[in-house]
């Protein structure tokens, strides 16, 4: 039945693969889950392979990676760890709420174009987001930026914006936008353009950007700019001929990851959210686990947390433990280190014969060697030898009872 598992067609010269994995890899994940059961007994009963719908399911139409669950079991009202932005499930992280804090700050205070980095998965979506609903009826749009041309970038801006662009050329929709812009500001209405995945722009988009924020009047700018990627955009601001951009970027932000006490506060935070009572959906220990092996990145944290929650209900477990999270991990890729595991001793350095020191000879009370080694030529008589002389070299102490002989 190869063909349940591998579909092959060709699209122009491609091979693509839409594979139907549903039942296949299900089996195989749960016969991993028994086998380690079985080499690592507990209390539990896992599932037989025929039961293995109702635990983990692949969903349709490409998306196959995405773990589903039942609910009810963990007393859960919605699904926790959403992979999408979610900005009901927002956890006020320090360094999330300082960026936050800044780059509104720096709204209110009109500046023109503002950048703000981090890791892949460190949240940053989320935050515009979360920045928008601070913002209220401010106008705005959020788009990504993958264009194949200028004309197509703002063609994608006037399309979120709601304005008209079907049939116009690149002049006429920058025409279009500017005059959108100006009358907005003239309203009393701020517009902010979000580019997410700025780190996808090359010079000529981000010069383009450079422009519209030139837009200005009496009343302030006419739009601001607010550029989201990864640190590989810093260094494509430093190139030659976006000098003046980098110089007029008077907000640089960098979002830091959580440290581990807000890493573990996130997971049952997530929870709550859900409508559930972190003790009886996870055990402490486990919320370490992630915590520790997460690196701080919410997409992380929350991967683990949802993959260790489906795990837990395929095996119909009472909550997610160490065991279950363990293999949680290993599933998503991510090499687990137990929580107060001790460190493994730095090996012992070698020293070179160059560097080789005669180590000092001990402190002894014994009498000092002649010759190189231990005599007994400074005493004058066996009588005279102490008792450990006696012992080594096999002198006897005369017996005071037999007399000299």
């Amino acid at each position: 039945m190869w063909w349940r598992l591998c579909r092959a067609q060709f699209i122009g010269g491609n091979l693509l693969f839409s594979a139907h994995f549903e039942e296949s890899v299900i089996s195989i994940q749960l016969e991993l889950i028994t086998s380690l059961r079985m080499a690592f007994p507990s209390s539990r009963t896992p599932r037989s392979p025929m039961d293995s719908h109702r635990g983990i399911v692949f969903s349709r139409g490409g998306d196959w990676g995405r773990l589903s669950m039942n609910l009810a079991r963990f007393g859960l009202q919605a699904r926790p760890f959403r992979p999408t932005p979610d900005t009901q499930s927002y956890y006020p992280a320090t360094p999330h709420e300082f960026a936050l804090e800044r780059l509104t700050r720096a709204i209110e205070d009109d500046e023109g174009v503002l950048l703000l980095t981090g890791e892949a998965g460190a949240g940053k979506t989320l935050l515009a987001h979360k920045l928008l609903e601070r913002l209220g009826s401010d106008v705005n749009s959020a788009t990504n930026c993958r264009f194949a041309s200028r004309a197509e970038m703002l063609r994608t801006v006037l399309f979120d914006l709601g304005l008209p662009h079907q049939g116009l050329g690149e002049q006429e929709m920058r025409l279009a936008l500017t005059e959108h812009l100006l009358g907005q500001l003239a309203a009393s209405k701020r517009t902010i353009l979000v580019f997410d995945e700025a780190q996808d722009l090359t010079p000529d988009y981000l010069e383009e950007l450079r422009l519209l924020g030139n837009l200005e009047t009496g009343a302030g700018k006419a739009v601001q700019v607010l550029l989201i990627g990864q640190p590989s955009l810093l260094e494509t601001m430093r190139r030659p001929e976006l000098v003046v951009l980098n110089q007029r970027l008077s907000v640089r932000l960098r979002l830091e990851a959580l440290d581990l006490h807000e890493s573990a506060d996130y997971l049952l935070h997530q929870i709550r959210a859900a409508g559930g009572r972190p003790e009886r959906v996870i055990s402490d220990e486990a919320v370490r686990l992630i915590a520790k092996n997460t690196r701080g990145i919410p997409r992380l944290l929350n991967q683990a947390g949802a993959q260790a929650l489906s795990m837990a209900d395929a095996l119909e477990a009472e909550l997610a433990d160490v065991e279950v999270v363990m293999e949680a991990l290993t599933a998503l890729g991510i090499e687990a280190e137990m929580d107060g595991e001790p460190a493994l001793p730095a090996p012992p350095r070698l020293a070179k014969p160059e560097e080789y020191v005669e180590p000092e000879p001990p402190i002894t009370s014994r009498p000092l060697p002649i010759s190189g080694f231990p005599s007994t030529a400074r005493f004058a008589s066996p009588a005279d030898a102490p008792e450990w002389a006696s012992s080594a070299f096999g002198f006897k102490q005369p017996d005071p009872t037999l007399g000299n002989e």
